[in-house]
């Protein structure tokens, strides 16, 4: 493939997000493929992170599918040029600002990447499939990642019971999920049931229905009074809750977890960075959050709002998690995020539904578009 210019959208100088048609094509490195992108999903990072840390020029986003266009010679994946597939990237990184998921071309490590079941190709289900790659990534570092939830119950590895006992019900632990029916949210509720845990649920209750569809046993709902939600909550794990990641991540949403968890404490996940006045409450919780690109490995340096050191255990823990997603997603067992296409394509579409999003009017579903 020719590394020449292609379109692509970038943030501007306040963060903004432009439409440009001479953005370098991000060049093929070793270990790393090349995807022409056909879709993209969209999320509130895609404009907040702009909007926090302007990186000027950098190509913006991170869920995104495609098929591989070009392969490194070193590369050890056993996917092919021609396949489709769906993962994420670091979009808006101030330190790598030729790559993100919105562009027609996108560099992406293939250890990140699920080939899309043939079934797919050429219908709704393949621009769907964008929804996948920072909801996967979240779940893998939030529930098994050591600093996080760190559970030792997975898919590939689910809690039993002996068949002659009633212990089932016991041994499945209680884990709440706060903002359940966003994309991370919803897939981190199957994630849990599919490991034989007890995934509870708090989201408004219009989505009720869908995450109960994913797994959850039990729903609350979240636009209750503080006290309110978090006696039914203490009620229903009889005080044990100790295992909670909250997708939606401020002050409120931590107070109350923080509130519904059991008194000798737990661990708390956020998908967004709390005031440390509010996590230090309660020393019997240990609380983290995290960026989902710490998943490649690398080092993250976002002054303000998080600074990590290179950890290569992060990409080991996340690339073994992306085979058993495949596994799933190849059984059928992997549900998408209730999704609306935008009628309007391409990179205006791209625009149009980020200022949908951040009128905070979307809820339970998540924007694709398609570029090509």
């Amino acid at each position: 493939m020719e590394h020449h210019v292609h379109r692509a959208i970038v943030g501007g100088l306040k963060g903004q997000p432009m439409i440009v048609g001479d953005m370098p094509r991000p060049p093929l490195l070793p270990g790393m493929v090349i995807v022409k992108v056909s879709s993209v999903a969209l999320n509130p990072v895609d404009y907040k992170t702009g909007e926090a840390m302007p990186a000027m020029g950098a190509v913006i986003g991170m869920d995104f599918a495609g098929a591989i266009v070009e392969i490194a010679s070193d590369s050890k994946t056993s996917l092919k040029c021609g396949d489709h597939v769906c993962g994420l990237t670091h979009g808006s990184n101030p330190h790598v600002r030729d790559n993100g998921a919105f562009a027609e071309y996108v560099r992406a490590d293939p250890s990140f990447l699920l080939k899309i079941p043939s079934s797919w190709v050429d219908n709704d289900e393949m621009a769907r499939a964008a929804t996948l790659g920072l909801a996967l990534v979240s779940s893998a570092m939030a529930l098994w990642g050591p600093e996080c939830l760190n559970l030792t119950a997975s898919p590939d590895r689910p809690v039993t019971a002996r068949p002659d006992t009633d212990e089932w019900s016991s041994a499945r632990l209680p884990v709440l999920v706060f903002g359940a029916s966003t994309a991370s949210g919803t897939i981190a509720t199957q994630m849990l049931q599919l490991s034989g845990l007890d995934p509870i649920a708090a989201c408004s209750p219009h989505n009720f229905d869908l995450v109960k569809s994913r797994g959850a046993t039990a729903v609350f709902d979240r636009n209750q009074p503080a006290d309110e939600i978090t006696t039914a909550i203490r009620q229903h794990t009889k005080g044990q809750l100790r295992h909670v990641l909250d997708c939606i991540g401020n002050a409120e949403t931590a107070a109350i977890c923080y509130s519904a968890m059991s008194r000798t404490g737990g661990r708390y996940t956020s998908l967004n960075r709390v005031s440390d006045a509010v996590l230090n409450r309660r020393r019997a919780i240990s609380a983290s959050f995290f960026h989902a690109a710490e998943a490649f490995g690398r080092g993250i340096n976002l002054p303000g709002y998080i600074e990590r050191p290179a950890d290569e255990r992060k990409r080991e823990l996340v690339a073994g998690k992306f085979k058993m997603y495949q596994t799933l997603l190849d059984e059928g067992k992997l549900q998408l995020h209730s999704t609306e296409i935008l009628e309007v394509g391409g990179f205006e579409g791209v625009i149009t539904g980020l200022e949908r999003l951040k009128t905070g009017a979307i809820s339970g579903k998540k924007l694709v578009v398609r570029i090509t």
